[in-house]
Formats: structure tokens, sequence, C-alpha cells
């Protein structure tokens, strides 16, 4: 029997804040490795599937740890556990490794070392942050003027994403 992929959505909660933790810290860590590693020649890359890796046992874990229960601070309602470790909130967690290092370090990382190896040039962190957010803001804003075409279509098939996606498939099916 073939397995086909689901055509609803399921009723599962995404936004939640075990999601949110394990991404930035696996973001901050892994973007972090991978410009220090950048420096170096041959270059080690790590890529978002080291992270959908990493994330799947990480998450199961914490669906056992933390505590089921609902809490409320300055009016927001959240729950630490709000149920097993889901297919959505592995998809946000690598859609984050995606974002920040899907190719490796970011491009601006070139740049700040260029300017200041080659160039003598150094106008402080504020200078590099701001550089990291306008270049990933262009890069984002480029893919919103060109998703009707690249996007939407159902006919777009990305082969690169094929991967992840199977991957996702076979961590979370868990059917005999």
């Amino acid at each position: 029997m073939r397995a086909a992929v689901r055509n609803y959505d399921e009723d599962l909660p995404a936004n939640t804040l075990r999601a949110w933790i394990i991404g930035m810290v696996m973001t901050t860590a892994f973007s972090g490795m991978n410009i220090l590693f950048s420096l170096r020649q041959p270059s080690i890359v790590i890529t978002s599937y080291v992270a959908q890796l990493i994330a799947y046992p990480i998450g199961v874990g914490m669906a056992k740890i933390l505590p089921n229960r609902q809490w409320n601070v300055a009016g927001l309602k959240f729950n630490l556990n709000p149920g097993p470790f889901n297919f959505k909130e592995h998809a946000l967690i690598v859609l984050m490794a995606n974002a920040s290092y899907g190719g490796g370090a970011n491009y601006f990382t070139d740049i700040l070392v260029a300017q200041k190896a080659f160039y003598g040039f150094d106008f402080g962190v504020g200078y590099a942050i701001l550089l990291g957010l306008t270049s990933q803001c262009i890069g984002f804003g480029m893919a919103g003027l060109v998703r009707m075409w690249l996007v939407e279509p159902a006919s777009m098939i990305w082969p690169g994403n094929l991967v992840n996606v199977a991957f996702m498939y076979t961590l979370h099916d868990h059917s005999e």
C-alpha cells in the first residue's frame, strides 16, 4: 500500500513555545558553527537536514518532560506541553533553520570579513546586525514579489525540498 500525502490540515498546534525554543537555540548554535567553519578551507557546512534530524529527538524528549499546564502571563495564555511533538512544530523548526543557514553561512558574513581583512573597515556590531537583517529582508521581499509565479502554482515542484518532506514524513509516520 502506498502512503499518500495528506490533503487536509490537522488541528495541531504549530506556534508553540517548545518549537520556538528548539528552533531559536538550534538556529543560533548552528549559525555560529557555520560561520566559524566557513572561514576554513575546505569549509564544513551544517545543513538544515542536520537540524531536522536533531530536532526530532529533542522535541519528543521535551514533550515527555515538560508539564502539561496552562499558563497565563499578562493575559496571554500558553501551554508548555500542548501534546506530543508534531509535524507542524518540526516543520517550523526546519523553516527557521532554512531561513538562517540553509546554504551555509549567510552571505553578509563574507562582506563583513572582506571589509575587515582587505579594506580595514570595521563599522561595529550595529552595522553588522543591520547588514544581516537587510540582506535577509531583501531576499524575503524578492521571494514575496515572485510568489505568484514560483510558489503558489501546484505544478512548481522544488526538488531540494522533496528530501526534507520525505524525511519529515518518515520521522512522523507511526503507522504499521
